[in-house]
């Protein structure tokens, strides 16, 4: 598979080709798809990942636009979070439905980052929604969009599929959209040093908090884990 990227750029180099980077990123994610289907490697799931997040990444740092349509920055934010969000939801769906070809899917390295970045994109594009940086944007829209997707996300690995890591993703963005909702008010305050330590305030606040809640989880996790295993020995 890293043989395939090499000589694609070789290739491109010898012959100039004229093919765009993104081009030859979304190309090698095409070629290697069938080895990644084929070997179920968890490793080089999160490569084609990798490229497909590279390729888009360099189109929009190139063109910034879609089917035509101009795209603004917070528009292309959450363009990356919606899409790796779907990668995480496809590949969580692949492991846990029954099917002949479930172990090729079972990629824990691709869920967890291709959550990390969604998470990290739907973080910015909220931070960019509470300072304003573009004031021609409808940010209630984008609010709405982050709001119910950290509720879902929160909600189903809380509830249905109970999972440490998603709940830490969800809460440390919820975090960092309240200190910036906050930090807001430094430039907007004629008393700085006052909003300073209330934001430090508030941090090491939402930090203890937060920590203590997953600790708590974390043993209710765990003792429902015990308590599944119990019965399937009974069984």
């Amino acid at each position: 598979s890293m043989m395939v990227g090499a000589l694609l750029a070789l290739v491109g180099q010898t012959y100039q080709t004229g093919a765009d980077p993104w081009q030859l990123f979304a190309l090698w994610a095409v070629l290697i798809l069938p080895f990644a289907v084929i070997a179920g490697f968890d490793l080089l799931w999160l490569l084609v990942v990798v490229l497909i997040n590279i390729s888009l990444g360099i189109y929009f740092d190139s063109f910034s636009h879609v089917f035509g349509l101009l795209l603004e920055d917070i528009q292309i934010l959450a363009i990356f979070g919606l899409i790796n969000l779907t990668i995480h939801v496809l590949f969580s769906l692949a492991r846990r439905l029954t099917w002949a070809a479930q172990s090729r899917f079972h990629c824990p390295a691709v869920e967890a980052t291709s959550l990390l970045v969604s998470m990290v994109s739907l973080t910015w594009l909220m931070i960019w929604v509470v300072f304003d940086v573009d004031a021609t944007v409808n940010s209630s829209d984008y609010a709405l969009l982050y709001l119910t997707i950290m509720a879902a996300i929160f909600g189903w690995y809380r509830y249905r599929s109970p999972a440490l890591y998603p709940l830490t993703l969800v809460l440390t963005s919820l975090c960092a959209t309240i200190v910036s909702i906050f930090s807001r008010g430094l430039f907007e305050s004629h008393d700085p040093i006052g909003i300073f330590l209330l934001i430090a305030l508030l941090v090491v606040g939402l930090t203890s908090g937060c920590l203590y809640w997953l600790k708590r989880i974390q043993q209710e996790f765990a003792a429902q884990s015990s308590l599944s295993d119990g019965e399937a020995c009974d069984e």
